[in-house]
């Protein structure tokens, strides 16, 4: 094989800076997108929250046309009155269990507060309580391990 005057090829050195650049970019792009994963997962709980809300208004307004007001509502108790599908638990992917604690709280006919729980995570006060949380209040940091 002939060679071309002025033809080269690339050293080591500049093959191996190109794989650790690349290297770099791509831990980059693993990372934020694990984040965003994370982001999302907790979306999907917060969505789960206001699902439950919805379908305890529609509960709360059943109920007071029977004239018996409600003060709570559990999760089981809507799943039960066919008002919500049993919820999946967007950390595991495990359907939300028939003992599963989860409740909504009421001012009148208005949900104000949930406690959600899921099989690593909940919505509902802090980690020393058990308050329900305010839906005016539920963000990302609402979510909380136990």
């Amino acid at each position: 094989m002939k060679r071309v005057r002025g033809e080269r090829g690339f050293t080591m050195i500049e093959l191996l800076a190109v794989l650790v650049i690349l290297g770099i970019l791509l831990s980059i792009g693993v990372l934020m997108m694990q984040t965003t994963i994370s982001k999302a997962k907790q979306d999907a709980f917060i969505a789960s929250a206001y699902t439950m809300k919805e379908a305890a208004r529609k509960y709360a307004l059943y109920h007071r046309i029977d004239e018996s007001p409600v003060d709570q509502v559990t999760y089981q108790e809507l799943v039960d009155e066919g008002l919500v599908e049993k919820m999946q638990d967007p950390f595991t992917g495990s359907m939300l269990s028939e003992e599963n604690l989860s409740y909504i709280v009421f001012s009148g006919i208005e949900p104000v507060a949930v406690c959600l729980y899921a099989e690593n995570y909940k919505i509902c006060g802090t980690d020393d309580t058990e308050e329900p949380s305010s839906f005016g209040q539920l963000s990302r940091d609402s979510i909380t391990p136990y």
